[in-house]
């Protein structure tokens, strides 16, 4: 063997403190030729030796052992299986916090605290016990300077807990973040926030699969916010505050992601009211508004299954208004989902179009409904004036023709008119369709055999007159 490795071999396995193993492993892992050195007992016997350190060593020299236990294996990949053992021995009970490695005055020469930090976050991969997720969420919530290393304790976080809720619950319950914004000033707790809830993303996104989380986590997240960045109405914004609130809209993105039916649970949107506050009255920088549009989106998707059902939810209106704060864009958005979704109950349309119904008179039309009932009227006229108007559209004689143009023209008075016609695909809509089976179809997509006749407002809003009749596919 080449004597420069067996040199080094031999201070591994007999350099009399731990600074002096360090620097020769770091020569051997420096070296081109290290993989000569694997069928070397002594390396082995070195990687036992610094074992030893990691279990019973005082203070930082654990930290350094397993770090090295990690590094050298990473150089010299034919030794993570001898390696791995010693590891997880090591950390069979609690091992000394990653914020004592700080300071490189205190580390053997040429450690960097960072590496040393982020060599042992991933080491905990080989850990066990209880111990092991609060000391992930500790170290995570004191990490002040390494993002490679908190993305390490973010993935050990996820990987020994599923339930993102409790994730944020303990990042929370540290006295080293609470205390931020008082021991340092905003940009620095602004940036904080930044790098947690990019690094927890990370940590989503790679183990979505099998995670989960309840409203509770956009609640949670609303309050991380606010305790690092616990901005004033009258305070100066941090520099970068835009990169921190789409780190936050992307965090709760991957909320969503996670579990997509929450997209209707204004909780889930909490945060929004926090990044709302922090810029109020002036508009979102152009990067938050960007950041922001799939949130826009999954608000839109929400207000449509809520009022499919009939529903309406003041709730999730304000935080599509936090989200978007722009009066105009969000009526365009409302008017465009009442006039697409026609499925809709009078009372939701209504309600989208921000329309308050109110007794109608002065009028001919309403002068001869008042005589014989506007709405016994209307519905009896319906039927004719759905045949009417298929007769016109297919050319059918069995209606005269002028007779059918008078019905149509004294049903257009009224505002009635024919949505789609036979044989057309839609979505099932209780308020809007009966089934011919009787039963509500199993599928949303139905064919249309007769379809409904709406009345149109004055007002803009719609009533359905008489409902179409639908078949499944």
């Amino acid at each position: 063997m080449d004597e420069g490795i067996s040199e080094l071999l031999d201070r591994l396995l007999n350099a009399p403190s731990l600074a002096d193993v360090w620097q020769a492993a770091r020569r051997l892992m420096s070296d081109k030729r290290r993989s000569s050195a694997t069928a070397d007992p002594r390396l082995v016997e070195g990687l036992r030796r610094l074992g030893g350190w990691a279990a019973t060593g005082s203070g930082a020299e654990r930290l350094i052992a397993i770090d090295l236990l990690v590094r050298i294996p990473a150089s010299i990949r034919k030794l993570e299986r001898t390696a791995l053992p010693f590891r997880a021995e090591a950390l069979r009970t609690p091992i000394p916090p990653l914020s004592i490695i700080a300071e490189k005055k205190n580390l053997p020469e040429g450690a960097e605290p960072a590496e040393i930090r982020e060599n042992v976050a991933k080491a905990l991969t080989d850990a066990e016990g209880e111990w092991v997720f609060s000391y992930a969420v500790q170290a995570f919530a004191e990490e002040d300077r390494s993002q490679r290393c908190r993305l390490a304790l973010a993935a050990q976080i996820a990987r020994r807990s599923p339930n993102i809720d409790d994730w944020l619950t303990g990042i929370l319950q540290e006295r080293s973040l609470r205390s931020l914004s008082e021991t340092s000033n905003i940009d620095n707790a602004a940036a904080r926030l930044r790098d947690i809830a990019l690094a927890l993303s990370d940590a989503i996104r790679r183990q979505r699969y099998r995670l989960q989380l309840s409203v509770r986590a956009g609640q949670l997240l609303s309050e991380l916010a606010g305790t690092l960045v616990p901005l004033g109405p009258r305070d100066p914004l941090p520099k970068r505050l835009g990169d921190t609130a789409g780190a936050i809209i992307q965090l709760l993105d991957e909320f969503l992601a996670v579990r997509l039916t929450l997209m209707d649970e204004p909780e889930i949107y909490e945060v929004l009211e926090r990044l709302r506050r922090w810029w109020s009255p002036a508009r979102y920088p152009a990067k938050v508004t960007e950041a922001l549009t799939p949130i826009v989106d999954k608000i839109v998707a929400g207000i449509v299954f809520r009022a499919r059902g009939g529903q309406r939810s003041e709730s999730l209106l304000q935080r599509l208004r936090q989200a978007i704060n722009d009066e105009k864009e969000i009526s365009r958005r409302l008017t465009a989902l009442a006039s697409n979704e026609t499925g809709l109950s009078p009372d939701v349309q209504d309600w989208l179009l921000r329309i308050e119904r109110k007794p109608s008179h002065g009028t001919e039309g309403s002068r001869l409904l008042a005589a014989v009932g506007e709405e016994s009227f209307i519905r009896a006229l319906a039927p004719a004036f759905l045949q009417a108007t298929e007769s016109v559209s297919s050319a059918n004689n069995s209606v005269a023709g002028p007779l059918a143009d008078m019905v149509i023209s004294l049903g257009s008075q009224f505002g009635l008119t024919v949505i789609g016609k036979p044989g057309d695909e839609v979505e099932y809509s209780p308020s809007t369709h009966d089934s011919v089976q009787g039963a509500p179809p199993r599928e949303r997509r139905v064919s249309v055999v007769r379809p409904p006749v709406l009345r149109r407002r004055a007002d803009g809003g719609s009533d359905v007159i008489m409902k179409g009749l639908v078949k499944t596919i």
